[in-house]
Protein backbone atom coordinates (compact mmCIF):
# COMPACT_ATOMS: atom_id res chain seq x y z
CA UNK A 1 0.00 0.00 0.00
CA UNK A 2 2.78 2.41 0.93
CA UNK A 3 4.64 1.59 -2.29
CA UNK A 4 1.58 2.41 -4.39
CA UNK A 5 1.18 5.73 -2.60
CA UNK A 6 4.87 6.63 -2.98
CA UNK A 7 4.80 5.74 -6.70
CA UNK A 8 1.64 7.78 -7.29
CA UNK A 9 3.07 10.71 -5.33
CA UNK A 10 6.29 10.77 -7.36
CA UNK A 11 4.34 10.49 -10.63
CA UNK A 12 1.87 13.21 -9.64
CA UNK A 13 -1.08 10.83 -9.95
CA UNK A 14 -4.38 10.88 -8.11
CA UNK A 15 -5.28 7.57 -6.49
CA UNK A 16 -8.02 6.52 -4.07
CA UNK A 17 -7.16 3.56 -1.83
CA UNK A 18 -9.51 1.68 0.49
CA UNK A 19 -8.08 -0.58 3.21
CA UNK A 20 -10.59 -2.91 4.84
CA UNK A 21 -11.05 -6.24 6.60
CA UNK A 22 -13.54 -8.28 8.64
CA UNK A 23 -12.60 -6.70 12.01
CA UNK A 24 -11.45 -3.35 13.30
CA UNK A 25 -8.22 -4.95 14.55
CA UNK A 26 -7.30 -6.12 11.04
CA UNK A 27 -7.63 -2.88 9.12
CA UNK A 28 -6.54 -0.54 11.94
CA UNK A 29 -3.24 -2.36 12.32
CA UNK A 30 -2.59 -2.30 8.57
CA UNK A 31 -3.62 1.37 8.34
CA UNK A 32 -1.24 2.33 11.16
CA UNK A 33 1.68 0.47 9.62
CA UNK A 34 1.08 2.18 6.27
CA UNK A 35 1.31 5.56 8.03
CA UNK A 36 4.60 4.50 9.64
CA UNK A 37 6.03 3.49 6.27
CA UNK A 38 4.89 6.74 4.64
CA UNK A 39 6.62 8.65 7.43
CA UNK A 40 9.88 6.82 6.80
CA UNK A 41 9.50 7.53 3.06
CA UNK A 42 9.00 11.27 3.77
CA UNK A 43 5.49 11.29 2.28
CA UNK A 44 3.48 13.98 4.06
CA UNK A 45 0.31 16.02 3.76
CA UNK A 46 -1.99 13.29 2.45
CA UNK A 47 -5.64 13.20 3.58
CA UNK A 48 -6.27 9.93 5.41
CA UNK A 49 -9.67 8.94 6.77
CA UNK A 50 -10.64 6.28 9.30
CA UNK A 51 -14.37 5.54 9.27
CA UNK A 52 -16.05 4.26 12.43
CA UNK A 53 -19.61 3.45 13.38
CA UNK A 54 -21.34 5.62 15.96
CA UNK A 55 -21.35 2.67 18.39
CA UNK A 56 -17.63 1.95 18.11
CA UNK A 57 -16.32 4.23 20.84
CA UNK A 58 -12.64 3.23 20.99
CA UNK A 59 -10.32 4.13 18.11
CA UNK A 60 -6.86 2.68 17.62
CA UNK A 61 -3.96 4.96 18.66
CA UNK A 62 -2.13 6.52 15.73
CA UNK A 63 1.62 6.37 15.13
CA UNK A 64 3.43 9.71 14.72
CA UNK A 65 2.58 10.98 11.23
CA UNK A 66 2.99 14.04 9.05
CA UNK A 67 -0.16 13.15 7.14
CA UNK A 68 -3.61 14.43 8.04
CA UNK A 69 -5.74 11.72 9.66
CA UNK A 70 -9.45 12.27 10.28
CA UNK A 71 -11.67 9.92 12.30
CA UNK A 72 -15.19 10.25 10.94
CA UNK A 73 -18.58 8.52 10.75
CA UNK A 74 -20.18 7.37 7.49
CA UNK A 75 -23.06 9.78 8.00
CA UNK A 76 -24.29 12.36 5.52
CA UNK A 77 -24.45 15.06 8.21
CA UNK A 78 -20.86 14.45 9.33
CA UNK A 79 -18.64 17.30 8.10
CA UNK A 80 -15.65 15.02 7.73
CA UNK A 81 -17.67 12.56 5.66
CA UNK A 82 -18.89 15.36 3.40
CA UNK A 83 -15.28 16.40 2.78
CA UNK A 84 -14.26 12.81 2.04
CA UNK A 85 -17.19 12.27 -0.30
CA UNK A 86 -16.25 15.37 -2.28
CA UNK A 87 -12.62 14.21 -2.54
CA UNK A 88 -13.67 10.77 -3.73
CA UNK A 89 -16.03 12.22 -6.34
CA UNK A 90 -13.41 14.59 -7.75
CA UNK A 91 -9.97 13.37 -6.66
CA UNK A 92 -7.28 16.04 -6.67
CA UNK A 93 -4.71 14.08 -4.71
CA UNK A 94 -4.01 10.70 -3.10
CA UNK A 95 -6.67 9.64 -0.60
CA UNK A 96 -6.28 6.77 1.89
CA UNK A 97 -9.41 5.41 3.58
CA UNK A 98 -9.71 2.64 6.16
CA UNK A 99 -12.80 1.01 7.65
CA UNK A 100 -14.29 -2.36 8.56
CA UNK A 101 -15.99 -4.16 5.65
CA UNK A 102 -19.60 -3.83 6.83
CA UNK A 103 -19.23 -0.03 7.14
CA UNK A 104 -18.50 0.18 3.41
CA UNK A 105 -22.21 -0.26 2.76
CA UNK A 106 -22.88 2.98 4.61
CA UNK A 107 -20.35 4.92 2.55
CA UNK A 108 -22.38 4.53 -0.61
CA UNK A 109 -25.75 4.81 1.10
CA UNK A 110 -24.90 7.97 3.03
CA UNK A 111 -23.19 9.57 0.07
CA UNK A 112 -25.68 8.83 -2.72
CA UNK A 113 -28.39 6.58 -1.25
CA UNK A 114 -26.94 3.70 -3.28
CA UNK A 115 -24.56 0.99 -2.00
CA UNK A 116 -22.91 0.86 -5.44
CA UNK A 117 -20.61 3.79 -6.20
CA UNK A 118 -17.48 4.41 -8.29
CA UNK A 119 -15.19 5.63 -5.50
CA UNK A 120 -11.91 3.68 -5.20
CA UNK A 121 -9.09 2.76 -7.57
CA UNK A 122 -7.38 0.24 -5.28
CA UNK A 123 -9.03 -2.04 -2.72
CA UNK A 124 -6.94 -3.89 -0.11
CA UNK A 125 -8.76 -6.61 1.86
CA UNK A 126 -6.75 -7.89 4.82
CA UNK A 127 -7.60 -11.12 6.70
CA UNK A 128 -9.66 -12.15 3.68
CA UNK A 129 -9.96 -15.73 4.96
CA UNK A 130 -12.23 -14.36 7.72
CA UNK A 131 -14.41 -12.13 5.50
CA UNK A 132 -17.51 -13.86 4.16
CA UNK A 133 -18.70 -13.39 0.58
CA UNK A 134 -21.75 -11.34 1.58
CA UNK A 135 -19.84 -8.70 3.57
CA UNK A 136 -17.10 -8.64 0.92
CA UNK A 137 -19.67 -7.29 -1.55
CA UNK A 138 -19.86 -4.02 0.40
CA UNK A 139 -16.29 -2.84 -0.38
CA UNK A 140 -16.33 -4.48 -3.83
CA UNK A 141 -19.41 -2.39 -4.70
CA UNK A 142 -17.36 0.80 -4.23
CA UNK A 143 -14.80 0.10 -6.96
CA UNK A 144 -14.24 2.37 -9.93
CA UNK A 145 -13.87 1.07 -13.47
CA UNK A 146 -10.51 -0.71 -13.96
CA UNK A 147 -9.91 -0.74 -10.22
CA UNK A 148 -7.53 -3.26 -8.64
CA UNK A 149 -8.30 -5.57 -5.73
CA UNK A 150 -5.66 -7.30 -3.59
CA UNK A 151 -6.64 -9.91 -1.00
CA UNK A 152 -4.29 -10.87 1.82
CA UNK A 153 -5.04 -13.74 4.17
CA UNK A 154 -4.10 -17.15 5.45
CA UNK A 155 -6.38 -20.05 4.55
CA UNK A 156 -5.13 -21.96 7.62
CA UNK A 157 -6.51 -19.28 9.93
CA UNK A 158 -10.03 -18.50 11.09
CA UNK A 159 -12.85 -18.75 8.53
CA UNK A 160 -15.89 -16.49 8.84
CA UNK A 161 -18.56 -17.41 11.34
CA UNK A 162 -21.47 -18.72 9.26
CA UNK A 163 -24.88 -19.27 10.84
CA UNK A 164 -26.28 -21.41 8.05
CA UNK A 165 -25.25 -24.86 6.85
CA UNK A 166 -23.47 -24.47 3.48
CA UNK A 167 -24.91 -26.29 0.46
CA UNK A 168 -23.08 -29.51 -0.38
CA UNK A 169 -20.33 -29.03 -3.01
CA UNK A 170 -20.95 -25.28 -3.02
CA UNK A 171 -19.48 -24.37 0.35
CA UNK A 172 -17.63 -21.45 -1.23
CA UNK A 173 -20.95 -19.62 -1.67
CA UNK A 174 -21.22 -18.94 2.07
CA UNK A 175 -17.54 -19.13 3.04
CA UNK A 176 -14.84 -16.51 2.80
CA UNK A 177 -14.25 -14.30 -0.22
CA UNK A 178 -10.79 -15.83 -0.41
CA UNK A 179 -12.15 -19.38 -0.59
CA UNK A 180 -14.77 -18.27 -3.11
CA UNK A 181 -12.11 -16.98 -5.51
CA UNK A 182 -9.81 -19.94 -4.91
CA UNK A 183 -12.54 -22.55 -5.41
CA UNK A 184 -14.60 -21.04 -8.19
CA UNK A 185 -11.94 -19.32 -10.28
CA UNK A 186 -8.80 -21.22 -9.22
CA UNK A 187 -6.96 -18.02 -8.38
CA UNK A 188 -3.22 -18.69 -8.16
CA UNK A 189 -1.66 -18.23 -4.73
CA UNK A 190 1.53 -16.32 -4.00
CA UNK A 191 3.19 -17.88 -0.98
CA UNK A 192 4.97 -15.48 1.35
CA UNK A 193 7.83 -17.51 2.78
CA UNK A 194 9.36 -15.25 5.44
CA UNK A 195 7.69 -14.93 8.83
CA UNK A 196 8.58 -11.48 10.18
CA UNK A 197 6.63 -11.88 13.42
CA UNK A 198 7.86 -14.95 15.27
CA UNK A 199 10.90 -17.01 16.20
CA UNK A 200 11.88 -20.11 14.22
CA UNK A 201 10.24 -22.45 16.75
CA UNK A 202 6.82 -21.09 15.75
CA UNK A 203 7.63 -21.57 12.08
CA UNK A 204 8.61 -25.19 12.73
CA UNK A 205 5.28 -25.82 14.42
CA UNK A 206 3.47 -24.18 11.50
CA UNK A 207 5.08 -26.58 9.06
CA UNK A 208 3.59 -29.48 10.99
CA UNK A 209 0.05 -28.26 10.41
CA UNK A 210 0.29 -27.38 6.73
CA UNK A 211 2.57 -24.39 6.09
CA UNK A 212 5.12 -24.61 3.24
CA UNK A 213 8.39 -26.46 4.00
CA UNK A 214 10.34 -23.45 2.70
CA UNK A 215 8.86 -21.07 5.28
CA UNK A 216 11.53 -19.40 7.45
CA UNK A 217 11.74 -16.89 10.30
CA UNK A 218 13.32 -13.47 9.80
CA UNK A 219 14.38 -13.27 13.49
CA UNK A 220 14.91 -16.96 14.07
CA UNK A 221 16.26 -16.65 17.65
CA UNK A 222 13.80 -14.04 18.90
CA UNK A 223 13.05 -14.48 22.61
CA UNK A 224 12.02 -12.78 25.84
CA UNK A 225 14.64 -11.22 28.12
CA UNK A 226 14.12 -11.57 31.86
CA UNK A 227 15.46 -8.99 34.31
CA UNK A 228 16.20 -9.21 38.03
CA UNK A 229 15.49 -12.95 38.20
CA UNK A 230 16.71 -15.01 41.15
CA UNK A 231 14.08 -17.74 41.23
CA UNK A 232 12.42 -16.25 44.28
CA UNK A 233 9.02 -14.65 44.71
CA UNK A 234 9.32 -10.95 43.69
CA UNK A 235 9.05 -8.48 46.58
CA UNK A 236 6.15 -6.64 44.92
CA UNK A 237 4.14 -9.79 44.12
CA UNK A 238 0.38 -9.34 44.62
CA UNK A 239 -1.00 -12.34 46.51
CA UNK A 240 -4.40 -12.27 44.80
CA UNK A 241 -2.95 -15.27 42.93
CA UNK A 242 -0.30 -17.69 44.16
CA UNK A 243 3.41 -17.65 43.45
CA UNK A 244 4.82 -21.15 42.87
CA UNK A 245 8.38 -22.24 42.23
CA UNK A 246 7.42 -24.13 39.08
CA UNK A 247 6.47 -20.88 37.35
CA UNK A 248 10.16 -20.48 36.48
CA UNK A 249 9.92 -23.56 34.26
CA UNK A 250 6.97 -22.04 32.43
CA UNK A 251 8.31 -18.53 31.76
CA UNK A 252 11.88 -19.56 30.83
CA UNK A 253 12.64 -17.51 27.65
CA UNK A 254 14.47 -20.41 25.99
CA UNK A 255 11.26 -22.45 26.11
CA UNK A 256 9.40 -20.53 23.44
CA UNK A 257 6.49 -22.97 23.05
CA UNK A 258 5.17 -24.43 26.30
CA UNK A 259 2.21 -26.66 27.18
CA UNK A 260 0.96 -26.91 30.77
CA UNK A 261 -1.35 -29.87 31.45
CA UNK A 262 -3.08 -31.07 34.60
CA UNK A 263 -5.79 -33.47 35.74
CA UNK A 264 -9.26 -31.96 36.03
CA UNK A 265 -12.37 -33.87 34.99
CA UNK A 266 -14.96 -31.37 36.17
CA UNK A 267 -14.48 -27.78 35.03
CA UNK A 268 -17.03 -26.24 32.68
CA UNK A 269 -16.70 -22.96 30.84
CA UNK A 270 -15.03 -21.22 33.80
CA UNK A 271 -12.04 -22.79 35.53
CA UNK A 272 -10.79 -21.01 38.67
CA UNK A 273 -7.70 -23.19 39.01
CA UNK A 274 -6.54 -22.48 35.47
CA UNK A 275 -7.41 -18.78 35.78
CA UNK A 276 -5.08 -18.59 38.80
CA UNK A 277 -2.23 -20.09 36.79
CA UNK A 278 -2.87 -17.70 33.87
CA UNK A 279 -2.87 -14.65 36.15
CA UNK A 280 0.24 -15.84 38.03
CA UNK A 281 2.08 -16.16 34.71
CA UNK A 282 0.88 -12.72 33.59
CA UNK A 283 2.04 -11.13 36.85
CA UNK A 284 5.41 -12.88 36.60
CA UNK A 285 5.88 -11.62 33.04
CA UNK A 286 5.04 -8.04 34.01
CA UNK A 287 7.44 -8.05 36.97
CA UNK A 288 10.38 -9.90 35.43
CA UNK A 289 10.38 -9.51 31.63
CA UNK A 290 12.00 -6.73 29.61
CA UNK A 291 10.04 -4.56 27.23
CA UNK A 292 12.68 -5.34 24.57
CA UNK A 293 13.13 -8.74 22.95
CA UNK A 294 16.50 -10.41 22.41
CA UNK A 295 17.85 -11.31 18.96
CA UNK A 296 15.38 -9.17 17.00
CA UNK A 297 16.59 -8.33 13.50
CA UNK A 298 15.89 -5.13 11.59
CA UNK A 299 14.82 -4.96 7.94
CA UNK A 300 18.45 -5.45 6.84
CA UNK A 301 18.83 -8.60 8.91
CA UNK A 302 21.01 -6.99 11.58
CA UNK A 303 20.41 -7.71 15.26
CA UNK A 304 19.65 -4.52 17.14
CA UNK A 305 21.73 -3.63 20.17
CA UNK A 306 19.66 -3.24 23.34
CA UNK A 307 22.02 -1.59 25.83
CA UNK A 308 19.57 -1.39 28.72
CA UNK A 309 16.64 -3.68 29.48
CA UNK A 310 13.74 -2.10 31.34
CA UNK A 311 10.35 -3.30 32.54
CA UNK A 312 7.20 -2.86 30.45
CA UNK A 313 5.08 0.16 31.24
CA UNK A 314 1.49 -0.81 32.20
CA UNK A 315 -0.18 0.27 28.95
CA UNK A 316 2.64 -1.16 26.85
CA UNK A 317 2.40 -4.51 28.62
CA UNK A 318 -1.29 -4.96 27.82
CA UNK A 319 -1.01 -3.47 24.30
CA UNK A 320 1.88 -5.59 23.04
CA UNK A 321 3.51 -7.51 25.91
CA UNK A 322 0.88 -10.14 26.58
CA UNK A 323 -2.35 -11.46 25.10
CA UNK A 324 -4.61 -14.03 26.77
CA UNK A 325 -6.81 -16.13 24.50
CA UNK A 326 -9.71 -18.17 25.85
CA UNK A 327 -12.70 -19.73 24.03
CA UNK A 328 -15.47 -19.00 26.56
CA UNK A 329 -16.80 -15.72 27.91
CA UNK A 330 -17.12 -17.13 31.43
CA UNK A 331 -13.41 -17.93 31.58
CA UNK A 332 -12.56 -14.55 30.07
CA UNK A 333 -14.64 -12.75 32.71
CA UNK A 334 -12.96 -14.73 35.50
CA UNK A 335 -9.45 -13.95 34.23
CA UNK A 336 -10.22 -10.26 33.71
CA UNK A 337 -11.66 -9.95 37.21
CA UNK A 338 -8.56 -11.45 38.79
CA UNK A 339 -6.17 -9.40 36.67
CA UNK A 340 -7.94 -6.22 37.75
CA UNK A 341 -7.44 -7.26 41.38
CA UNK A 342 -3.73 -7.88 40.77
CA UNK A 343 -3.21 -4.65 38.81
CA UNK A 344 -5.61 -2.13 40.43
CA UNK A 345 -3.71 0.89 39.07
CA UNK A 346 -3.64 -0.33 35.45
CA UNK A 347 -6.16 0.84 32.87
CA UNK A 348 -9.05 -1.69 33.15
CA UNK A 349 -9.94 -1.21 29.48
CA UNK A 350 -6.39 -2.18 28.48
CA UNK A 351 -6.68 -5.34 30.58
CA UNK A 352 -10.07 -6.13 29.03
CA UNK A 353 -8.68 -5.76 25.50
CA UNK A 354 -5.75 -8.07 26.26
CA UNK A 355 -8.05 -10.98 27.20
CA UNK A 356 -10.31 -12.15 24.39
CA UNK A 357 -11.37 -14.83 21.94
CA UNK A 358 -9.36 -16.01 18.94
CA UNK A 359 -11.63 -14.14 16.52
CA UNK A 360 -10.79 -10.80 18.13
CA UNK A 361 -7.04 -11.50 18.18
CA UNK A 362 -6.74 -12.45 14.50
CA UNK A 363 -4.69 -9.73 12.81
CA UNK A 364 -2.88 -8.77 16.02
CA UNK A 365 0.26 -9.93 17.81
CA UNK A 366 1.86 -9.98 21.27
CA UNK A 367 5.33 -10.76 22.61
CA UNK A 368 3.74 -13.54 24.70
CA UNK A 369 0.45 -15.33 24.13
CA UNK A 370 -1.22 -17.35 26.90
CA UNK A 371 -3.97 -19.73 25.79
CA UNK A 372 -6.44 -20.88 28.44
CA UNK A 373 -8.80 -23.61 27.22
CA UNK A 374 -10.40 -23.83 30.68
CA UNK A 375 -12.54 -26.91 30.02
CA UNK A 376 -12.08 -30.19 31.91
CA UNK A 377 -15.53 -31.76 31.99
CA UNK A 378 -15.55 -34.76 29.59
CA UNK A 379 -19.23 -34.28 28.70
CA UNK A 380 -18.73 -30.62 27.77
CA UNK A 381 -15.58 -31.49 25.84
CA UNK A 382 -17.53 -34.08 23.83
CA UNK A 383 -20.26 -31.52 23.10
CA UNK A 384 -17.78 -28.82 22.00
CA UNK A 385 -14.99 -30.91 20.49
CA UNK A 386 -15.31 -29.38 17.01
CA UNK A 387 -15.17 -25.86 18.41
CA UNK A 388 -12.39 -26.42 20.96
CA UNK A 389 -10.12 -28.50 18.73
CA UNK A 390 -10.56 -26.57 15.47
CA UNK A 391 -7.24 -26.37 13.63
CA UNK A 392 -7.69 -22.79 12.46
CA UNK A 393 -8.61 -21.62 15.96
CA UNK A 394 -5.51 -23.20 17.49
CA UNK A 395 -3.28 -21.94 14.70
CA UNK A 396 -4.45 -18.34 15.00
CA UNK A 397 -3.97 -18.32 18.77
CA UNK A 398 -0.43 -19.74 18.67
CA UNK A 399 0.70 -17.68 15.69
CA UNK A 400 -0.17 -14.37 17.42
CA UNK A 401 2.94 -14.85 19.59
CA UNK A 402 6.28 -13.32 18.69
CA UNK A 403 8.58 -14.85 21.30
CA UNK A 404 6.58 -17.14 23.60
CA UNK A 405 3.35 -19.12 23.66
CA UNK A 406 2.00 -20.89 26.76
CA UNK A 407 -0.94 -23.27 26.32
CA UNK A 408 -2.85 -24.30 29.46
CA UNK A 409 -5.04 -27.31 28.85
CA UNK A 410 -6.56 -30.08 30.97
CA UNK A 411 -5.42 -33.61 30.23
CA UNK A 412 -9.08 -34.44 29.62
CA UNK A 413 -9.12 -32.13 26.59
CA UNK A 414 -5.53 -32.65 25.45
CA UNK A 415 -6.00 -36.42 25.18
CA UNK A 416 -9.68 -36.45 24.18
CA UNK A 417 -10.46 -38.73 21.23
CA UNK A 418 -13.05 -36.98 19.02
CA UNK A 419 -16.06 -38.93 17.83
CA UNK A 420 -16.42 -36.98 14.58
CA UNK A 421 -14.07 -37.88 11.72
CA UNK A 422 -13.61 -34.29 10.59
CA UNK A 423 -12.77 -33.20 14.14
CA UNK A 424 -10.18 -35.98 14.37
CA UNK A 425 -8.43 -34.46 11.37
CA UNK A 426 -8.65 -30.84 12.52
CA UNK A 427 -7.63 -31.63 16.11
CA UNK A 428 -4.10 -32.36 14.94
CA UNK A 429 -3.05 -28.78 15.78
CA UNK A 430 -3.79 -29.13 19.52
CA UNK A 431 -2.59 -32.71 19.74
CA UNK A 432 0.58 -32.07 17.75
CA UNK A 433 1.43 -29.13 20.00
CA UNK A 434 0.88 -30.92 23.33
CA UNK A 435 1.94 -34.49 22.55
CA UNK A 436 4.40 -34.30 19.68
CA UNK A 437 5.93 -30.85 19.40
CA UNK A 438 6.38 -30.06 23.11
CA UNK A 439 8.28 -33.23 24.02
CA UNK A 440 10.54 -32.09 26.85
CA UNK A 441 8.77 -32.69 30.16
CA UNK A 442 9.09 -31.65 33.80
CA UNK A 443 6.73 -31.50 36.75
CA UNK A 444 6.18 -28.12 38.33
CA UNK A 445 6.02 -27.84 42.09
CA UNK A 446 2.60 -28.47 43.57
CA UNK A 447 0.24 -25.53 43.24
CA UNK A 448 -2.23 -25.34 46.11
CA UNK A 449 -5.81 -24.23 45.61
CA UNK A 450 -7.86 -24.04 48.78
CA UNK A 451 -5.49 -26.44 50.49
CA UNK A 452 -5.90 -29.20 47.89
CA UNK A 453 -2.58 -30.07 46.20
CA UNK A 454 -2.50 -30.26 42.42
CA UNK A 455 0.38 -30.84 40.10
CA UNK A 456 1.25 -29.34 36.74
CA UNK A 457 3.09 -31.07 33.93
CA UNK A 458 5.19 -28.57 31.97
CA UNK A 459 6.12 -29.57 28.43
CA UNK A 460 8.14 -27.51 25.96
CA UNK A 461 9.70 -27.56 22.52
CA UNK A 462 13.47 -27.66 22.34
CA UNK A 463 15.04 -27.10 18.95
CA UNK A 464 17.75 -29.52 17.90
Amino acid sequence: VAARIVAASEAGQNIRILVTGPTYTAWEKLFGEVLELLESANVAGLPCYRIYSSTHSETSPLPPTSNSVYDIEARSQDAGFQTLWAELQNPQTIVLVGTVAHQCYRIGMQGSNNPVASLFDVLIIDESSQLDVGKALFPLSLLAAKAETVLFGDHLQMPPVIATQPPRNAEWLVGSIQEYLRSRYQFPLQELLINYRSAAAFVEFGKRIGYPPALSAHSENLKLHRIGVDGQKPNNWQDAVPWFVGIEQIVNPDRRLVAVTYEDGKSGQANAFEADIVCSIAQCLFLTVSRSLDEEKDADGQIGNVSTHTQYGPDEFWDRGVGIVTPHRAQRALIVRRLRAIFPTHDPQKIDAAVDTVERFQGGQRDTIIISFGVGDPDLIADEEGFLLQLERTNVAISRARAKCIVLISEDLAYHLPSDRETILTSKAVKAYVSDFCRQTAHADVLTEGGAPRQLTVKWYEST
